[in-house]
């Protein structure tokens, strides 16, 4: 499943709401053991969302985080297709 990067953003919403329910679909995600797979472009969009909340050193922190202990990240290669 590739996962938009304004859903991972969710996770950092000041809204409780948006917050809570991004919540709830990784819990279900992570319950049903669905690989998520993101493109390159993801990393990149990801960490310019987050830097407009926190300075780009954090982003970053922020996101190696999210790779290495949430998500089943794999970097879609697109070279060769």
């Amino acid at each position: 499943m590739v996962i938009d990067s304004s859903v991972w953003f969710d996770l950092f919403n000041t809204d409780s709401y948006r917050r809570n329910l991004t919540k709830e679909f990784f819990e279900i995600v992570e319950s049903k053991n669905i690989p998520i797979l993101e493109p390159r472009v993801f990393e990149i969009e990801f960490i310019a969302l987050l830097s407009r909340k926190y300075r780009k050193e954090e982003a970053i922190n922020i996101f190696n985080t999210i790779k290495d202990k949430i998500l089943n990240y794999v970097r879609l290669d697109y070279d060769g297709l």
